[in-house]
């Protein structure tokens, strides 16, 4: 009987994924080739450029390039590779510097060791020689030139690692940042429909022709919630029209009970605004009205400047029913919280009693 081998493949989007993880890794490490070598070639031409504009001949600092270069590379790689990933710490600094010198120390006396071993041969220049042997100022001189590179590459080093680190940080706080401005976002949603399915609830109780016109405004407040929130900003002339669609919706529930006055002053189109960031303090309004008798209304004032945009809303107030405004906290200190993550600093917001009125003065730049 014949026998049939089979390969096990993986399934084709796998090993192209594969091979172009693999292609970028090829990518990635001949482009860091090709810089280090760039840099090395960069470094010692200027260096031999110098010298030989120094000693007028070209043989010297060629030399010098050829038999100087591997030591010098060896030393700031040891040192970038294995000292400072391993020894480069608060608490270790002092015997990081310790074996940092005496790497440095034995790599230029190896150094020297081999130019001198060379000093009497063909290869060696005659204005090289004095240069080659083993002494006390040609040590000092070749360590300090060595010192010299081996701090510049470690600058260079702990410079790119310090960005690196500096943009995984900033990357990370800004997903932070987006995940609280969702949930933020999120907790809001609830609150505003819990509300309002309360005031449908009792409107479908008394069995209100009122019932279903609201049901429609609802279902357009919960697309605009859904679909429009999802972004960070939104277009002003939207946010303004939930923002009727919401006073409209709780205008049903308080009939002729409620006076309500909302005036948009200055132009809308062509101006973005981050989405249900006026609502909670509009909301917020309508909860404090609802536990009041007498005369009920509320003022809300939109003013739309340059580059600013402005919030005023007075409603009724009565000194010591403090309970009645914690109630319903949950929505205000969200928006506070997605203020100050939004703006920071620039934006104002003013929440006080002023005599027997509640007042909200909000301003926020326009994005």
């Amino acid at each position: 009987m014949a026998s049939i081998e089979t390969t096990l493949h993986p399934p084709r989007h796998i090993q192209l994924l594969r091979n172009e993880s693999f292609g970028r890794m090829r990518q990635l490490l001949a482009n860091r080739v090709a810089s280090h070598v760039l840099f090395w070639i960069v470094l010692f031409g200027l260096t031999a450029l110098y010298v030989s504009s120094i000693e007028d001949e070209w043989q010297g600092p060629l030399y010098n390039f050829v038999l100087r270069m591997p030591f010098v590379v060896a030393c700031c790689y040891a040192n970038l590779y294995f000292l400072l990933p391993k020894f480069y710490y608060p608490d270790r600094l002092a015997l990081y510097g310790i074996l940092l010198l005496l790497l440095i120390l034995a790599t230029n006396a190896i150094n020297l060791f081999v130019l001198e071993a060379f000093a009497d041969t063909p290869l060696c220049p005659q204005t090289y020689e004095a240069v080659s042997t083993f002494t006390w100022n040609n040590y000092v001189y070749k360590a300090f030139y060595l010192v010299s590179i081996v701090g510049l590459t470690s600058g260079i080093k702990l410079s790119k690692d310090y960005l690196l680190e500096k943009q995984k940080y900033d990357a990370i706080e800004k997903e932070k940042l987006k995940t609280e401005l969702s949930l933020l976002k999120s907790q809001i949603h609830p609150h505003f429909f819990f509300n309002t399915l309360n005031n449908l609830y009792a409107l479908t109780m008394k069995k209100s022709d009122k019932a279903p016109d609201m049901l429609l405004k609802l279902s357009d407040l919960m697309s605009y919630s859904l679909y429009e929130s999802e972004s960070s900003v939104t277009s002003l002339s939207k946010e303004i029209e939930h923002l009727r669609s919401y006073i409209d919706l709780e205008s049903l529930r308080f009939g002729n009970k409620l006076a309500i006055t909302f005036n948009v002053k200055g132009p809308v189109e062509n101006k973005a605004i981050p989405p249900l960031i006026f609502l909670p303090f509009i909301e917020n309004s309508f909860k404090h009205v609802a536990t009041k008798q007498g005369d009920l209304f509320i003022n809300i004032d939109v003013v739309v400047a340059t580059d600013t945009i402005s919030l005023q809303v007075k409603n009724p107030f009565v000194a010591g029913r403090e309970r009645d405004r914690k109630k319903g906290g949950l929505g205000l200190k969200n928006v506070q919280r997605r203020l100050a993550l939004l703006y920071g600093d620039v934006y104002h917001l003013e929440m006080k009693p002023e005599e027997n009125l509640f007042c909200v003065n909000l301003q926020i730049p326009l994005a």
